[in-house]
């Protein structure tokens, strides 16, 4: 499976997350991504926990090339989003 990490989301990431790494969400997502909440296809989202914080993950999900690309994340508890 491949993860596709845009300078968008990295940037956004940097914004938002201070203590998770790229790395550690990207483990994450391998794991997690056998039980992807459904938003609506190919959407998917994801809780990501860390010490001090809860996140949501947005992915773009491609079953048929096996290709995960990294949306949006933010803070959980953002009611905008």
């Amino acid at each position: 499976m491949e993860i596709i990490i845009t300078d968008f989301f990295e940037k956004q990431c940097k914004k938002v997350v201070k203590d998770i790494s790229i790395d550690e969400i990207c483990q994450k997502i391998n794991i997690e991504s056998k039980n992807f909440l459904d938003l609506h296809q190919p959407y998917f989202k994801l809780k990501l926990k860390s010490q001090s914080k809860t996140y949501r993950l947005l992915v773009a999900y491609d079953s048929r090339n096996l290709i995960i690309l990294c949306v949006n994340i933010f803070d959980k508890k953002d009611k905008k989003m």
